[in-house]
């Protein structure tokens, strides 16, 4: 078996909180670190170990023993010069992977040069899966793949009802697969019991597509939206 990752969340803001309680949820062994002593009592049950430490500091950083972490995430919201310094600090402490929040295109643009191994922009992402979401109201979640490719999980349009793939013909019109259905079934026991169980179904070409299915589609995002009823 190899190595235990270890994972850095620096800056326990909401999306920090978020950060290292679903990575803890996961069983991942999680260092949460933030310079006030509040937030790391809020988090400290929910993580391997924390550290009340200013990371913008070098000294503090290359003695905190940071070294062993094989994934930091610089979660720093609105201090942008904190989270450059921190940045380059884990870069410059020999952490592999750090991935940083920018706040903006200037702010990503520096947070590159110095080291960072990706940028996340949280509230734009945030800005474009509201849009979606209003403007396709069928998509229950969205998860970018790459920069071209998403997976998404739809609730099926009403016009796929009663349809096999075959007919859909998503990958000619849209060049989109549905890789997995999700289907809610009534399961009736010996006792006459009704119990809602969860059916998922790689499809093939004849599959119907029925009421209420969830489909799990890849794809590009524009081509996934002009699939909208």
């Amino acid at each position: 078996m190899g190595k235990e990752k270890v994972f850095a969340v620096i800056g326990i803001g909401v999306f920090g909180y978020a950060v290292c309680k679903t990575l803890s949820e996961k069983g991942a062994k999680v260092i949460a670190l933030d310079m006030h002593e509040k937030l790391i009592n809020k988090i400290k049950n929910e993580v391997s170990q924390t550290m009340l430490l200013d990371t913008s500091d070098i000294d503090a950083m290359t003695n905190s023993g940071l070294n062993v972490v094989d994934v930091a995430v610089v979660a720093i919201g609105d201090n942008i010069d904190a989270s450059i310094l921190t940045t380059a600090n884990l870069k410059e402490i020999g952490i592999p992977v750090v991935i940083s929040r920018a706040v903006n295109v200037v702010h990503a643009k520096v947070l590159k040069k110095v080291g960072a191994t990706e940028v996340l922009f949280i509230e734009e992402d945030a800005g474009n899966r509201l849009a979606n979401k209003l403007y396709a109201p069928y998509i229950i979640n969205f998860m970018p793949i790459s920069k071209n490719y998403s997976i998404a999980e739809i609730n099926a349009p009403k016009y796929f009802e009663n349809k096999t793939i075959k007919e859909l013909e998503l990958r000619k019109k849209f060049n989109l697969n549905i890789f997995l259905i999700q289907r809610k079934e009534i399961k009736i026991d010996n006792t006459g019991g009704h119990t809602e169980v969860l059916k998922e179904i790689i499809p093939l070409p004849d599959e119907l597509i029925m009421p209420n299915d969830i489909l799990l589609i890849f794809g590009n995002e524009e081509s996934i939206i002009k699939i909208k009823g």
